[in-house]
């Protein structure tokens, strides 16, 4: 890329975080002649990179709103000077006319614009300066330019080349892969699940990282739940609602090292450079691939092992979709915002949105309300502003040396006070300035009462807008003279971009619920092509949510030491049959009813909408009655996700659910379910009947199996792995990993066929040894990749050899109150074992396993 950027070439570089794009454009900046202007919107990374540039010797600046007036000047006058190579611009400089003056004064060799996807509206941040940089290179003369972007589709890609006119742009899209980047993601039930399983991962990490929340409640709650569970852990939290002082010091303290993690929502990272972050967990699932990337994309700079996990619950989407609604608000909404606010008869109008949102009676949040105000502010027909705290607000849209030549001589008051206010403007045309009226009447030598006159009839001047003071944000119409349907707005352009949003939202749904390699999937969808599988993440490690780190080493890992991605086991006869059953009782309620009811009538509630409805006629009712009701309502959203079901509104706000046409064509053909059926109903993890094992029972990780290398303790120590004995078979299907991110196949085990000691014994050997090291039913079936009742299987089949198992381990105490129900109900009626169900089986059969065991330990 630097090569082409030498040679002239027009440049769009998508490259991850990290990659080395600014090197892509500081380095041709050294060795040609010329001024390099470097536009990004983050003024903490501009000074970063301007102190690392002048600590080498070059010649480098900044231009933006932390500097004063006269700093502002002495820069413009420097670089017009041909002082500096590298100049670093907000975009909101372009408006600038006094800097666009300056610039056109000096040769420019390079354009350089940093986080272009700013300047797509398919973009996930897209900044309406950006939208500017087309015409500001035009009025360069179409300098020769470099976009770079750490995340940009092949549609934001395309946008980006046409809004900035690049002549033929040599495109490079690499450097994705991060090898150090652990992937994984962890299907959740809801938020009690999620705060487990963030508590089980903080408990043994040592680390620095980040975890995102998607708002700022749930920030809070998440930050009490650590402090709560880890008081010695130092976490705080970090979103926009909090103070710019407060936000500054938890940053410092992040980064000095004093705090060990910090919740924040997507408020927090951009420009944040901490190369030691082991981890970064979202703890909602974010609305991009891009965002998600981004924001995972800051664990790992130093190149070490680190891990990136999604906590993800079906719930997780409608938070992701009231986002999206008012990001993209109706026509209507729109409309009555616009007449609301036009009718008013003050200037400026300070209502918030909130106030606005009650006095047209909307039923939309506030954010839509603020929506609706961006659009239209983007009309032009109105300006909304910063908190005024008692200043007002002047503007003046010319390049004319000076208004005051526009008015009559005899007009001496508002010379005088037009003077002033170009004094307080300054170079800063075409801008809003904030200004004292004190300071205007101190300037123009006139009373308050004559100020106000003077400055009432300079707003007749069409170059000229005056604002009066006004304490907090306040909206200002600039054009009172159009109706609503001359503004112009392009709805059809919206509504596009809301569509283009949930499809962006279904690419992460999929991802979460994705076999394929974490990585790879990721790389595919910016474009990247021919990318192996990373090896580290979950699905490649075939474990269950949680990568670990030991079996990695970013240094050395080829793609063949992880030649396959986990795949979807094969559904059972009797799993597959439910699913089929499910699928063809929802196929007889025709669409008639919700997604709630029908979770009331697969899981056999008998509350009173079902009997009212006498739903528990129906064939179907209590066909999934092992299964809670949030965990139907999960298993229905998959089936939603997974284009089998779709939802109708037949009745105004009230979606009823049926079959898809694919689905029903399915059922008739007799095809194959798709891929993550599985997981939706449960059947390759926990039993439904050992669930509350597994919520209850304290993790055994820290009792590992056998004494390893002290490499591997280390590892341990960070990553919480197992390893088996020598000779376990790594090539077996017995291997396979908890969600306490136990690494059973560790690398350490001999690969040579000479030492694996244990291969030609009976499965139930296995088994028996993970119990005697104190597994539980649970943890055993998970590990072992098999179910429960194989799990019993094998223990009935160790006794039967002679062997002894301890079975105290085995069960919680609210199972074993449950075989002991199931006992006592059995001796009062013999005749009852002939109606017991499965899970009554089961239990009476440990239940004789102990009793067995017991005998043997006497």
């Amino acid at each position: 890329m630097i090569s082409n950027v030498i040679q002239g070439n027009d440049c769009l570089c998508v490259m991850p975080t990290g990659g080395g794009k600014s090197l892509c454009y500081q380095l041709p900046a050294v060795v040609r002649d010329g001024l390099t202007i470097v536009v990004s919107p983050l003024i903490a990374l501009m000074k970063d990179q301007v102190d690392a540039l002048a600590a080498r010797g070059i010649s480098a600046t900044l231009v933006n709103s932390t500097l004063t007036a006269t700093e502002q000047s002495q820069r413009l006058h420097e670089i017009m000077q041909g002082v500096y190579r590298l100049v670093y611009i907000a975009p909101e400089r372009l408006r600038n006319s006094r800097f666009l003056e300056a610039i056109r004064a000096t040769p420019i060799s390079l354009l350089a614009i940093d986080e272009a996807h700013c300047i797509s509206e398919w973009g996930h941040d897209f900044r309406p300066d950006y939208a500017r940089l087309g015409h500001f290179r035009e009025a360069l003369g179409m300098v020769q330019t470099i976009a770079l972007t750490a995340t940009a589709t092949e549609k934001v890609r395309q946008d980006i080349a046409n809004i900035l006119r690049l002549k033929n742009p040599k495109q490079f899209i690499t450097g994705f892969a991060r090898k150090n980047l652990h992937f994984g993601c962890v299907l959740c039930n809801g938020d009690r699940d999620k705060n487990a399983e963030l508590i089980r991962y903080l408990t043994n990490q040592k680390g620095a990282g980040i975890i995102y929340a998607a708002t700022r409640k749930r920030c809070e709650s998440v930050v009490e739940l650590v402090r709560a569970e880890l008081p010695d852990l130092q976490i705080d939290v970090y979103h926009a609602g909090l103070p710019t002082d407060q936000r500054r010091i938890i940053q410092d303290r992040f980064m000095s090292g004093k705090l060990q993690a910090i919740v924040a929502t997507n408020a927090f990272g951009m420009g944040i450079d901490k190369s030691d972050l082991r981890f970064v967990i979202h703890y909602n699932l974010p609305g991009t691939i891009e965002a998600y990337y981004q924001e995972a994309g800051r664990a790992g700079r130093d190149g070490l092992p680190s891990v990136c996990v999604l906590l993800y619950n079906s719930q997780d989407r409608y938070v992701q979709e009231f986002f999206i609604e008012n990001a993209n608000p109706p026509a209507k909404l729109v409309q009555q915002v616009y007449e609301f606010l036009l009718a008013q008869d003050i200037d400026p109008i300070e209502f918030t949105a909130d106030e606005i949102r009650d006095r047209i009676n909307s039923q939309m949040s506030s954010e839509a309300i603020n929506t609706a105000l961006q659009i239209l502010s983007k009309t032009g027909v109105l300006e909304r502003l910063e908190v005024g705290g008692g200043l007002a607000v002047v503007r003046i849209d010319s390049t004319l040396p000076t208004l005051v030549d526009l008015l009559p001589k005899e007009a001496k008051v508002r010379r005088r006070v037009l003077r002033a206010v170009e004094d307080a403007v300054g170079d800063r045309r075409e801008e809003s300035v904030y200004v004292s009226p004190s300071y205007l009447m101190q300037r123009s030598g006139v009373e308050k009462d004559a100020l106000n006159r003077a400055l009432a009839e300079l707003r007749k001047l069409e170059a000229f807008d005056y604002v009066p003071p006004f304490r907090g944000r306040a909206i200002h119409f600039r054009r009172t003279d159009l109706k609503f349907e001359e503004l112009e707005i392009d709805f059809e352009t919206l509504e596009a971009r809301k569509t283009a949003d949930y499809q962006k939202l279904d690419r992460v749904i999929a991802f979460a619920r994705s076999q394929q390699c974490r990585q790879q999937t990721i790389i595919e969808y910016f474009g990247e092509k021919n990318s192996e599988t990373c090896g580290g993440c979950d699905q490649c490690q075939k474990v269950v949510g949680w990568p670990t780190l030991s079996i990695v080493d970013a240094a050395t890992i080829t793609s063949s030491e992880f030649p396959e991605t986990a795949k979807e086991a094969i559904l059972r006869p009797e799993q597959t049959k439910l699913i089929y059953d499910v699928l063809t009782a929802i196929q007889r309620l025709h669409g008639r009813l919700g997604k709630l009811l029908i979770a009331e009538f697969l899981s056999g509630s008998e509350t009173v909408k079902v009997q009212r409805l006498k739903l528990q006629r129906l064939d179907g009712f209590g066909l999934m009655k092992s299964y809670r009701k949030k965990d139907v309502v999960t298993a229905m959203d998959c089936m939603l996700e997974l284009r089998l079901l779709e939802q109708k509104e037949l009745f105004k706000d009230r979606p009823t659910v049926l079959l898809s046409p694919q689905c029903e064509k399915m059922l008739a053909d007799g095809s194959k379910f798709p891929d993550g059926l599985s997981q939706a109903f449960g059947f390759n993890s926990v039993a439904k009947t050992e669930i509350a094992v597994k919520q209850k029972q304290p993790t055994k990780i820290e009792s590992v199996l056998e004494e390893a290398t002290q490499a591997d303790q280390r590892d341990k120590k960070r990553a919480a792995t197992i390893q088996l004995e020598p000779g376990f078979d790594e090539t077996r299907n017995d291997s396979a990993s908890t969600p306490e991110r136990l690494d059973v196949a560790s690398s350490t085990v001999s690969k040579d066929s000479s030492n694996r000691g244990y291969v030609d014994q009976n499965d139930w050997v296995w088994t028996a040894k993970l119990a005697d090291k104190g597994f539980s039913l649970t943890e055993i079936a998970a590990i072992r990749r098999i179910d429960v009742d194989q799990v019993i299987d094998d223990l009935v089949n160790a006794t039967n050899a002679g062997k002894t198992v301890s079975c105290d381990q085995l069960l919680d105490r609210r199972t074993q109150l449950a075989i002991q129900n199931t006992v006592s109900e059995s001796v009062k009626s013999p005749n009852s074992l002939l109606r017991i169900d499965s899970d009554q089986a089961r239990l009476l059969r440990i239940k004789a396993l102990m009793n067995s065991q017991a005998k043997k330990q006497n």
